[in-house]
């Protein structure tokens, strides 16, 4: 929301006269249970788990309505802990036990999947509700999508899983592939040249093991791999199917409502690239604006697609902070740099 308000100052800034509203919304990724926590009546606890690297840390689970909702970056995000992070050992292991604790009743459970550190196609999630992976010689492998490459057999839990989960997916990116887990995402956590491809060469023994022993081609589902292979996992483990998480959390918050009747909405990224072209919040956010007939504006940390491919996604025009202030001075004093980027957005398109 910090973001938001520094936009919204912005706008101030320009036209002291405006009348704004900010409205909070995720796509699945970091930021998910923040946006559902607008919803009236929603309820948040909190439990502990295990992070990427082994870690204590401690999720929360949002109850809406009749269904809770846990983050996977909250659990499996790229961890700070002495040391360092490992891009080939992180591990999802606790958003397994955090999936775990909020159906110990019965109730369906939302998983955002994206901004997780893991890269393990959700082998640490499955092994938290006893699924196990195991070598040529029957002993299991090691946590994090790096041991997936002596990966040579699948072995479900004793008791068969009766969880009623649903994926909220920020990208539509698949499992394998240029645009795949490994290969389009695990340098944003840490993943090197040679790791990148122990990851990738992982993932795909994963899928074809899945093929093999429970009969589940993860390897083209939309979203596989989302959140490291999340995607792909809570289909083949848990029997999830996956939803664009924007869609979901902006019927969720009631966000087309908002914008009718609006004459700009703006919105905002980290980083709009061409990730971002497959499922993020900005081209969710210029779908609904042009639905509702409303210009749709963007300011972002860094641009790196052409003009031409954010406004056929239907941004009118955008403005990056490192463009207009630089990155350290954006890193450094980020609140102001996001309201002289909207001041300057706002000018340009002659709001």
């Amino acid at each position: 929301m910090a973001a938001g308000r520094a936009i919204a100052g912005g706008i101030a800034r320009y036209q002291p006269e405006a009348q704004i509203a900010i409205h909070a919304v995720a796509d699945g990724g970091e930021g998910t249970i923040d946006a559902l926590s607008s919803v009236p009546g929603t309820v948040v606890d909190h439990v502990r788990a295990t992070g990427s690297m082994g870690e204590a840390v401690t999720a929360r689970v949002l109850t809406l309505g009749d269904v809770r909702v846990v983050e996977a970056s909250e659990v499996t995000g790229v961890s700070a802990r002495p040391g360092g992070h490992s891009a080939l050992e992180a591990t999802s292991y606790g958003l397994g036990q955090t999936i775990g604790h909020a159906a110990r009743d019965g109730s369906e459970v939302l998983v955002a999947i994206g901004g997780t550190g893991s890269t393990d196609g959700g082998t640490g999630m499955a092994r938290a509700l006893g699924w196990r992976f195991l070598d040529r010689r029957g002993r299991d492998l090691p946590a994090g999508g790096g041991a997936l490459v002596d990966l040579s057999s699948v072995v479900p839990p004793p008791e068969q899983l009766d969880l009623a989960v649903t994926g909220l997916r920020d990208v539509n990116s698949p499992l394998l592939g240029e645009r795949g887990a490994a290969r389009m995402f695990a340098p944003q956590k840490g993943a090197g040249p040679a790791e990148v491809a122990v990851l990738e060469q992982g993932l795909g023994i994963l899928a074809e093991v899945l093929l093999r022993d429970l009969g589940t081609d993860v390897a083209r589902i939309a979203g596989g791999g989302a959140g490291g292979g999340i995607g792909a996992g809570l289909t083949a483990f848990l029997g999830a199917r996956s939803v664009p998480g924007f869609e979901r959390i902006a019927g969720e918050t009631s966000l087309q409502g908002a914008l009718e009747g609006a004459d700009l909405v703006v919105t905002g990224e980290g980083h709009f690239d061409e990730a971002s072209l497959g499922g993020k919040v900005p081209v969710g956010v210029a779908g609904l604006a042009a639905r509702a007939g409303v210009p749709c504006a963007l300011v972002a940390g860094r641009i790196s697609v052409s003009e031409a491919r954010f406004r056929a996604a239907g941004i009118t025009i955008a403005v990056s902070l490192e463009e207009l202030v630089g990155a350290q001075v954006a890193i450094a004093e980020p609140e102001e740099s996001l309201a002289r980027a909207t001041v300057e957005m706002m000018r340009r398109g002659g709001y």
